[in-house]
């Protein structure tokens, strides 16, 4: 965490810590074994990717993933959400014309955007143990591609 806060860009908290027992061969309790996580969070590369090398000479890094920010998700979901919705009135209106009905009242509408985006994910990223020593190089990073998507369904009334 000290070496996280030289990175005032970067977000840094504990994640996730487990701690087991490791055994000799007659099931003695020779030393522990600690496994903990911290999630990073920025939209600054560079820096992020700087922090990463420098939490790497001392720490083995497991997995990496990445992911759409809050922000930019909000967003785009709110601009998709009023797209949803015009497409949903035209559709009302074509089957409007299609049942040669005056017009139409919506009934229900419902609005859903989904949470699972893909997250490009880089995984088994090790130190290999006789690089302790040797300097760990900036990581390079690039963000990938996300589908954000908005559904617009409901039911209609026809009026004749």
């Amino acid at each position: 965490m000290k070496i996280a806060k030289r990175y005032p860009s970067v977000t840094v908290s504990t994640g996730q810590q487990r701690t087991y027992p490791r055994y000799d061969k007659n099931d003695k309790i020779i030393g522990w074994t600690g496994q903990a996580s911290i999630d990073l969070k920025s939209t600054d590369f560079a820096a992020t990717s700087q922090l990463i090398a420098d939490l790497q000479e001392t720490l083995v890094m497991d997995n990496l993933n990445f992911g759409v920010s809050d922000s930019k998700k909000d967003a785009l979901e709110q601009k998709l959400m009023t797209e949803a919705s015009r497409a949903f009135q035209q559709q009302a209106k074509n089957l409007t014309r299609a049942w040669n009905a005056r017009g139409y009242r919506v009934v229900t509408v419902n609005l859903n955007t989904g949470n699972n985006y893909p997250r490009p994910m880089y995984s088994a990223m090790s130190m290999k143990s006789g690089m302790a020593d040797e300097s760990v190089p900036s990581q390079s990073f690039e963000s990938g591609n996300s589908t954000i998507s908005v559904t617009a369904n409901g039911t209609i009334e026809l009026t004749k």
